[in-house]
């Protein structure tokens, strides 16, 4: 992935940044990634984490 590929600094950003938000879609699709909607409030956002990984975390406890 060449971010350098020209002369705007501003477009050579804007261009990786495209690249890479589509590398993550397709990994996300590989991998089978959980996505949520990053666009609401924070409270929204926290309370589908809480909800998405409550039943992972439920049994884990602090080392010691």
């Amino acid at each position: 992935m060449d971010i350098c590929a020209g002369d705007d600094i501003c477009e050579n950003h804007r261009a990786y940044q495209t690249q890479l938000l589509e590398h993550f879609r397709v990994i996300g699709k590989e991998y089978k990634f959980t996505t949520l909607d990053a666009n609401r409030p924070v409270h929204d956002i926290f309370a589908d984490l809480r909800q998405h990984l409550g039943s992972i975390l439920k049994d884990m406890r602090p080392p010691g």
